[in-house]
């Protein structure tokens, strides 16, 4: 075996040949580096499609009819995040913004119940935008890292938990603000004139649990190859030099 090649030859060696059949030049670092006998790379796309569903979640979420409902079938009436969209007479098709106005002249139950919703949609809002900022920002970084682009990852922690982070305070708000819970008795109590009664939570922050879930998972993933991936056995053997002896 030919160890030491003439200078400024071109001509491989054997150990060249080996190499390169061993460790391809065309191998990244996240190609070799493996969790689970799985490439890092892949790991990557998986928590990808993850963001990008999760993304689509929260978007479908914010923009659903069914968010809240309330009431037997004389007193039914249903609303999205900031709109009734299934509302009655004078309240029918309103923001709740402009239900308030209306609502609280004289109607103090009612005023109560839409100031709720109007101020929680607010901050839902508000959690939403952070979580997006965050979790693109992320999922953008991962494809250009998988495209061969190296980043310093030192702030990739806070966008990772910042995100599912956000929601979860945020929707936590929500649900704290307005009183909406998942229990069915908000078909029997309902809100009136001159008192407000408990909301059912439906489509919207059940899609954003969903959302929740999936980016927790994301995350999880990420802080499992941090701490735990494993550099592939299949490791570049560096060429070297024969020194004669003395």
């Amino acid at each position: 075996m030919n160890f030491n090649s003439p200078n400024g030859s071109n001509i491989p060696s054997e150990s060249d040949e080996i190499i390169s059949s061993v460790y391809p030049k065309t191998e990244s670092k996240l190609e070799i580096t493996k969790l689970f006998k799985c490439p890092i790379k892949r790991w990557n796309y998986l928590m990808i499609f993850l963001n990008i569903c999760a993304i689509l979640l929260v978007a479908g979420s914010l923009v659903a009819p069914r968010w809240v409902e309330q009431g037997n079938t004389e007193h039914f009436w249903r609303g999205g995040l900031f709109k009734c969209s299934g509302c009655n007479g004078k309240f029918r098709g309103k923001y709740y913004s402009q239900i308030r106005k209306i609502a609280c002249e004289d109607l103090k139950g009612y005023c109560e119940t839409f100031t709720d919703l109007y101020i929680a949609g607010i901050f839902m809002i508000f959690g939403a935008l952070l979580y997006f900022l965050m979790f693109i920002t992320w999922t953008t970084l991962l494809l250009l890292e998988n495209h061969g682009k190296d980043f310093q990852k030192k702030y990739f922690s806070v966008l990772v938990i910042g995100g599912p982070l956000s929601l979860i305070v945020f929707l936590s708000t929500w649900h704290a603000v307005t009183g909406a819970n998942y229990n069915s008795k908000c078909y029997s109590n309902w809100t009136t004139k001159d008192q407000t009664e408990h909301l059912c939570a439906i489509d919207g922050p059940i899609i954003l649990l969903v959302s929740i879930f999936l980016s927790s998972l994301s995350s999880s993933l990420f802080f499992l190859m941090k701490f735990f991936s494993y550099e592939s056995k299949l490791q570049k053997i560096q060429p070297y030099k024969l020194e004669d002896e003395n």
